[in-house]
């Protein structure tokens, strides 16, 4: 939802799924849907919003019932927008089919095609050359409550910035590297998240007695966060080598004064410099990466007491100063994921 929301899509996948616009409270919320785990649904009440690091409201949705089909009409739309060749495989299918059959069998229209069922496997790197792979080309796992579609999305947001930039060469050698680096774990992660739920699932008394302990953990306040924690992606975490605790993270939708979000600051799939400080040196640094990074100051609504943060594209944070930041440590962190300035 919040990728969406970050590059100007939320509006078209709301409507298309039907639900209501939403702005979003003035303060974190409960959330009102917060999924299950091995279909023992959790309670929004027992989630301990104080205890999600670094949460602040947002326009968009902490999660939403909706199809394929609207996710897809949506992406679809934006690609053609961008003058994109979207190639589909109903022929890739076919020739499948007449392998596996035998038969020459012609396909004049697909309703439904799916082979979901408990496999979890993973790539074990996701480059090879010139070959990239995301989604389910990367890994495949039981499709629990949206998590694979929430991780190929994911996939798709760490490494399209990444791509477009070493097309355009404006970042030094070995950035598309980071890629695996960066998603690898996380798809390691949901795999073993889902074996843990198909191992619960079966129809044997070991499952069920585990089941039975696993509903009285989730019966708790504790137990109900831990898994919306894990499910909502608000633990996920990038390894950057910063102790930094917000550094590696998914961005909170920063507010500032005059009303801008960070959400509208990167629609155009650029990096944000956003400077909360009454210092306005960082200024002078991000006109040299005006081009990769959009520069906005002011007071912020609520800047859970930093003086400056650094964005990557796809809404990780790369760097937070304090209320005095380092010019040079933005500098550092600015060259390092967009390269030399112009």
């Amino acid at each position: 939802m919040e990728a969406f929301y970050r590059r100007g899509m939320l509006h078209p996948l709301l409507a298309a799924s039907g639900v209501p616009d939403d702005p979003g409270a003035d303060e974190p919320s409960s959330p009102r849907s917060v999924g299950h785990f091995a279909g023992m649904m959790l309670d929004p009440a027992k989630v301990d919003v104080a205890a999600l690091p670094f949460r602040l409201p947002s326009p968009a949705p902490e999660s939403m019932l909706t199809s394929l089909e609207a996710v897809e009409a949506v992406l679809s739309e934006r690609a053609a927008k961008l003058g994109v060749e979207v190639r589909r495989g109903v022929e890739h299918l076919q020739a499948v089919l007449r392998r596996v059959s035998g038969t020459d069998v012609a396909l004049s229209d697909v309703h439904l095609a799916s082979s979901f069922t408990d496999r979890a496997m993973q790539a074990t790197t996701y480059r090879q050359g010139r070959v990239l792979l995301a989604g389910d080309a990367a890994h495949i796992h039981p499709p629990f409550d949206g998590q694979g579609l929430n991780l190929g999305i994911g996939d798709a947001m760490n490494l399209g910035w990444k791509l477009a930039a070493t097309v355009h060469g404006d970042v030094p050698d070995g950035l598309l590297d980071t890629y695996t680096g960066e998603r690898h774990p996380i798809g390691a992660w949901v795999l073993d998240w889902t074996r843990a739920q198909a191992a619960v699932m079966r129809p044997d008394p070991h499952a069920q007695a585990i089941q039975a302990v696993i509903r009285d953990l989730l019966g708790t306040r504790d137990g109900t966060t831990y898994v919306f924690e894990k499910v909502s992606g608000s633990s996920l975490r990038y390894d950057l080598g910063s102790e930094q605790p917000l550094v590696g993270r998914n961005a909170p939708d920063l507010h500032l004064e005059n009303g801008t979000r960070l959400g509208d600051l990167m629609r155009d799939g650029r990096g944000v410099a956003l400077d909360f400080s009454t210092d306005r040196r960082l200024r002078d640094s991000a006109t040299g990466w005006e081009s990769r990074i959009r520069y906005a100051a002011g007071p912020a609504r609520n800047d859970l007491g930093f003086g400056a943060v650094l964005i990557r594209p796809d809404g990780i944070v790369a760097w937070a100063g304090d209320r005095t930041p380092d010019r040079e440590a933005f500098e550092r962190a600015a060259g390092h994921w967009f390269g030399t300035p112009a």
